[in-house]
């Protein structure tokens, strides 16, 4: 026990931010956090640009973007799982955030993870093979003019596939059978070979728009993969040995580098950061973390809003409600910035019986604290529907599917009021693209029960 303490206080003090200088730099399109220099920052910003000139300008009405530059290794992975990690992309209650270390690894980390957000709107239904492998494709693009190189080789995917026994793709299909240092390894390595192969190999990439259509309709992933290459995965998993002994690159032609602004600059002061690594530990679900750095913000600034926010949000993620009230009652007080804590009073205040205008106006502030609060939209629009208010509605969800495309449940509210209100053309294409992004029976049959029901 003294050693599993001794080391989560390892990880706690790892985490504390050191007295490197950290410095946002805000763009348009996202905001970057480091305290790893200038140079790092230029060379996210730069490699990001480029995977837009490339792959588009990624999804738009969406939640901001947050990205975290890391000086620390060590301090990286006190955000992030797993030892073997090297970025993550994940998704909060307001925002998306990107996590990097700077090292070795940094533009090219920076582009597999940007690629995710950039790719995101058009990949809900891929097989997670294929989502990692078009990252992992995209990682080592080389940009020059309006020309880029696309599908280097990677000589530690390379290394991998030369020395380690290959996955079947029952394997590749179901990664949580593999341990953590297989799925670092081998799975992403034989993912972006399989995937080089269907969009660059000679034989395969003239199928490989049918198999992506497919898979956008909602085509279980093995059947797709067949109809539109005329093999099972195994098969082509057979063929990619030729394939991997002979890798090519791939020169494409791209749109135009679109203009970039040019960053705003700030350092953070100490509390400041802390508050901001407080916020990003709160939602990578490092609670021990974010309890730590929230609580001592909160100590040395009583009156600080943010800290009592996340105390509050913190609250309500171990279901401590009482604690939440409090917390969250006080953050209001103090004009707490964000969306966050009205949707998490208006949670409370729901739970407890609360009058529906109480909980409506709860969830409007949320909204004009937070635009991009795709949650408080939904659960609006849902209540609106359930009143028989379908124009008002339809508004709420439709700012909840832009922001929140992936998710079939907001497809499906959407479609469901629509329905009601007798819109059965657009109940239709919203039913289609529930049914597009459904990722459990469960969802898919709901948005097929409904989509009959317009037929």
């Amino acid at each position: 026990m003294k050693i599993g303490f001794l080391r989560g206080m390892l990880v706690l003090l790892a985490a504390i931010p050191a007295s490197a200088e950290w410095v946002v730099y805000r763009t348009s399109e996202l905001e970057l956090l480091t305290d790893a220099g200038e140079k790092a920052a230029s060379k996210v910003l730069d490699r990001m640009a480029a995977v837009r000139q490339v792959l588009g300008q990624g999804p738009t009405g969406g939640r901001p973007l947050r990205v975290f530059v890391f000086a620390s290794e060590r301090e990286f992975h006190s955000y992030s799982d797993g030892p073997f990690t090297e970025g993550t992309y994940t998704s909060g209650a307001e925002r998306t955030y990107i996590l990097l270390p700077a090292g070795a690894g940094l533009t090219r980390n920076a582009a597999h993870e940007y690629a995710h957000r950039v790719l995101s709107p058009s990949t809900p239904r891929f097989p997670l093979w294929l989502d990692e492998g078009l990252a992992e494709l995209y990682s080592t693009l080389e940009v020059k003019g309006q020309t880029a190189v696309v599908g280097s080789a990677n000589d530690t995917h390379l290394t991998n596939l030369r020395n380690r026994r290959w996955l079947t793709a029952r394997e590749l299909e179901n990664p949580t059978l593999l341990d953590e240092r297989e799925r670092a390894g081998i799975f992403y390595a034989e993912s972006w070979a399989l995937t080089h192969m269907l969009k660059l190999g000679l034989k395969w990439k003239g199928q490989t728009p049918q198999f992506l259509e497919e898979l956008l309709a909602g085509q279980d992933a093995s059947q797709a993969f067949h109809d539109a290459y005329g093999r099972t995965l195994d098969q082509a998993i057979e063929e990619l040995h030729g394939h991997v002994s002979n890798i090519r690159s791939e020169r494409v032609e791209t749109r135009p580098r679109l203009p970039q602004d040019t960053p705003s600059v700030m350092t953070l002061d100490s509390l400041s950061a802390s508050l901001q690594l407080a916020d990003l530990a709160l939602h990578v679900e490092k609670l021990d973390l974010a309890r730590k750095l929230f609580e001592e913000a909160a100590r040395s600034h009583p009156d600080m809003p943010e800290a009592e926010a996340g105390l509050g949000t913190l609250a309500m993620a171990e279901n401590r409600r009482a604690d939440a009230l409090t917390h969250l009652r006080r953050a209001t007080e103090l004009h707490a910035p964000g969306g966050e804590i009205y949707f998490e009073l208006a949670m409370l205040r729901r739970d407890e019986g609360a009058a529906e205008k109480e909980v409506d106006q709860l969830l409007e502030r949320a909204i004009v604290a937070g635009p991009s609060y795709g949650d408080a939209h939904l659960l609006l629009g849902q209540r609106e529907t359930d009143r028989g208010e379908y124009a008002q509605a339809i508004g709420h969800l439709e700012a909840a599917a832009g922001i929140l495309a992936r998710e079939s449940n907001v497809w499906y509210a959407l479609a469901y009021a629509e329905t009601k209100a007798g819109e059965k053309d657009r109940a239709r294409d919203s039913a289609k693209r529930a049914l597009q992004t459904a990722r459990n029976r469960q969802d898919e049959g709901m948005a097929r029960v409904l989509l009959e029901s317009l037929e």
